[in-house]
């Protein structure tokens, strides 16, 4: 976040039937990036 660059880091979230470590970042012209990690697959959405 130094750098400017992340704005939103979500660690250890349960996504799209994997649990992810993801970080957010903003363009200047308003365009949204999302970078992910996948740490595991599991069953469902539920949280862990």
């Amino acid at each position: 976040m130094a750098a400017g660059l992340a704005d939103k880091v979500e660690e250890n979230t349960t996504c799209c039937h994997a649990r992810q470590n993801k970080v957010w970042a903003t363009e200047p012209e308003g365009i949204r990036w999302e970078w992910y990690r996948v740490i595991e697959d599991v069953e469902s959405n539920a949280p862990a």
